[in-house]
């Protein structure tokens, strides 16, 4: 049984950084190749959530919303109606409340787990609009940063099988979702390929969704995050999950075993990204729920 988390409205701290410059989750910078491709895809797709609402999981400093609600007023399209941004920590929402207030765009923040927010909804109720979902895909280790890693302790036991891929929490947050979402709802959730496509895509259609488009880092692949374990995609490998950038600028494929000792070997030198040779392919999974309607 998962441990419960008290899932509450937040109200924000007042963060003495000056209106107009905006905040930064430093753990999880713009500059990461999950953020920037999320961004990419969402800035693409943005008319999809005008006028609509917007829910995103694991709202970190609200960069997405900025990155939506700019490109939406670039092309004269109306915002998101309302923002529900749900995430663990309070200084993140904190971050998210000050660069929310740069815009017009009226929103709600919670605390708790984006799975413990849906789970306490009557599975009744409607949910209309979008979200947003780039959530943790490795088992939190002690001392990481929650942006490198999911609790499984906080996900109920039906999600448990699918940890074994690193999806634990993925699937429980589609799952509920997907129990209250209106057939035309759309979701955007990032994944990655450091196990293989075709489990990504089993996990999807489990949790009740079906794909409408997948927006791949294909051809160049992105780097692997020093501080993010990768031992358990070992067991599922197929020789074609991780790369290496060689001299003559391609990319050739490296076992995940060799990937995570690089890893390992990265954390004891202290070097960080600038000497981690390890690369892997991230999908952006654009999902409607794979509802019959009568």
């Amino acid at each position: 049984m998962a441990i419960q988390i008290d899932v509450q409205r937040y109200q924000p701290r007042q963060v003495e950084q000056p209106y107009g410059q905006l905040l930064e989750t430093q753990d999880f910078p713009r500059s990461d190749p999950w953020s920037w491709k999320m961004r990419q895809v969402l800035a693409e797709r943005a008319t999809v959530f005008s006028g609509k609402p917007l829910i995103e999981g694991g709202i970190g400093d609200a960069r997405n919303e900025l990155e939506i609600y700019d490109a939406l007023h670039g092309v004269g399209f109306s915002r998101p109606t309302s923002i529900i941004g749900i995430d663990i920590e309070t200084w993140r929402l904190d971050f998210a409340a000050h660069n929310l207030e740069q815009t017009d765009m009226p929103y709600e923040l919670i605390y708790g787990g984006a799975y413990q927010w849906l789970a306490q909804l009557p599975e009744k109720q409607i949910i209309e609009g979008n979200a947003i979902f780039c959530l943790p895909q490795a088992p939190l280790l002690i001392g990481e940063s929650v942006a490198d890693g999911y609790d499984a302790r906080y996900i109920p036991d039906y999600a448990h099988p699918w940890d074994t891929y690193g999806l634990g929490l993925n699937f429980a947050v589609l799952t509920e979702l997907g129990k209250r979402a209106t057939t035309d709802f759309t979701a955007f959730t990032m994944l990655n390929t450091r196990i293989p496509e075709e489990a990504l895509d089993a996990m999807v259609a489990a949790a009740g969704w079906r794909i409408v488009a997948k927006h791949s880092t294909e051809p160049l692949p992105v780097q692997q995050d020093p501080d993010t374990d990768i031992t358990y995609t070992i067991q599922h490998d197929d020789g074609q999950r991780f790369y290496e950038l060689t001299k003559s600028g391609t990319y050739e494929a490296i076992s995940a075993l060799e990937a995570e000792k690089r890893r390992k070997a990265c954390l004891v030198s202290g070097g960080g990204r600038a000497e981690l040779n390890v690369y892997h392919h991230l999908i952006v999974y654009e999902l409607q729920p794979a509802k019959i309607v009568n």
